[in-house]
Formats: C-alpha cells, sequence, structure tokens
C-alpha cells in the first residue's frame, strides 16, 4: 500500500510502502473489473476501515520507501515500452503476411506505394523505440558509467519519455496496420482487434500520457512549478 505516515506531509521519510494481508481486519476487497485489454492484470476496489498492521510491515523504512518506489516507476517504464515493443514485433508480423498474402491489381498489396509507406512507418517505430529501450535498461544496470542510480528523479523523468514514445507508437503502429486490414483487423480471429485493446491499457497505466508528458518536461527544461 502507498500511503504517508504523516497527513499532509511533504516529507520524503513520510513516504510509505505498507505490507497489508489482503484477510486483515478492515479490508474489504470488490469485483474485478472487465476491462477493454489486458484481461490477466487484475484490477478492483480495495477499502480499508481502520485497518491495522504490525509496524514491521513498512517495507524498507523512512526514506528508503521513496527511494524503492522511485526505483519501481522507472522500472516500470521500461517494463511499460518492452510490452510495447513486444505487441508491434507481432503487429509486424500479422501485418507483413496480410500483405504478402493479399493480392491487388495484380500484385501483392505489400507492393503498393500508399501500403509500403505504413509499412515502413511500423518497421521504424518497433527499431526507434527499441533502440531507446535497450539505451536505458544499459544506464539502469551500469551506474558505475552514466552517474545515477535507479531510484534517481532524473532517470525516472527520463524513462517517462521512454514509456510516452513507446505507447503512441504503439498507438500508430495498431491503427495504422488496423487501416489497412479494414474488417479483419478489427476481426478477433487475427488477433491485431487484442494488441489494439491491451496497447490503450498500457498507456493509460502508471499516471497515463498526461503525467508522462509533465514529467518529461520537468527533467528537460527544469521546470519549476509542475
Amino acid at each position: 500500500m502507498v500511503c504517508t505516515t504523516e497527513k499532509g506531509s511533504s516529507n520524503p521519510d513520510d513516504f510509505a510502502l505498507i505490507l497489508v494481508p489482503a484477510d486483515s481486519e478492515g479490508v474489504a476487497v470488490g469485483n474485478p473489473y472487465h476491462k477493454c485489454g489486458m484481461a490477466a492484470d487484475v484490477n478492483t476496489d480495495i477499502w480499508f476501515d481502520h485497518v491495522r498492521v504490525p509496524k514491521r510491515y513498512r517495507m524498507h523504512g523512512p526514506g528508503d520507501d521513496l527511494k524503492y518506489w522511485k526505483r519501481a516507476i522507472s522500472m516500470g517504464n521500461i517494463g511499460s515500452a518492452a510490452m510495447c515493443v513486444g505487441i508491434m514485433k507481432n503487429v509486424y508480423e500479422i501485418i507483413k503476411g496480410w500483405t504478402t498474402e493479399r493480392v491487388v491489381a495484380g500484385k501483392p498489396l505489400k507492393e503498393h506505394s500508399i501500403v509500403a509507406d505504413m509499412l515502413s512507418e511500423v518497421a521504424m517505430h518497433i527499431e526507434s523505440t527499441s533502440a531507446w529501450m535497450w539505451m536505458y535498461t544499459r544506464e539502469i544496470d551500469h551506474p558505475e558509467i552514466y552517474g545515477w542510480e535507479p531510484w534517481d528523479e532524473r532517470f525516472l523523468l527520463k524513462t517517462r519519455g521512454l514509456a510516452l514514445f513507446a505507447s503512441n507508437a504503439v498507438e500508430r503502429a495498431c491503427s495504422r496496420a488496423m487501416d489497412y486490414m479494414g474488417s479483419y483487423g478489427y476481426a478477433r480471429e487475427y488477433d491485431l482487434e487484442k494488441h489494439w485493446r491491451d496497447q490503450k491499457v498500457i498507456g493509460l497505466w502508471m499516471g497515463g500520457k498526461g503525467l508522462k508528458t509533465l514529467e518529461n518536461a520537468r527533467y528537460w527544461y527544469d521546470l519549476e512549478t509542475l
């Protein structure tokens, strides 16, 4: 549970990560939501009514809780980008097969310039997102080279930009591929529509695109009021 040990405090030491067993007295859990995508990731409402747990259930302690939470967000941003790359690679496989097998005006669909433009864009999104993602995974593995730890505020803000770029790229790739597959694109038999639904959830979790945009700007432009 993410919470504070002092209501209204902005002191980093008061940020707390506390383990709360689901069967604790006062904990109530709602039914899972039926989401458009990422069905394996179960989301629901949890209510706490005067719940008490032992002090030792705090995960790391004052100061360290926030530090490791930042690390989790940074790694979550990179992980989100990796999921986007995985989706785009399968979109590439689907649309490549589709445009190779379908023949229009005597030649495969992919041989038409307007379709080749879309295919090129999907490939570029995969390559550019992959390169950015691998660069940041190297940085997180080698703080002795790059000068920051995974919980560094600067690194968190930078990885927000990666997650934003990746979610925009996969949304574009899915939409463009679906445009050229027509009704087959949104048919469940061809898998593309599942990727289209899943990528939307990836773009919205961990704060959504609005927060990612602001935090990326905070790093690059030294924003003081946002």
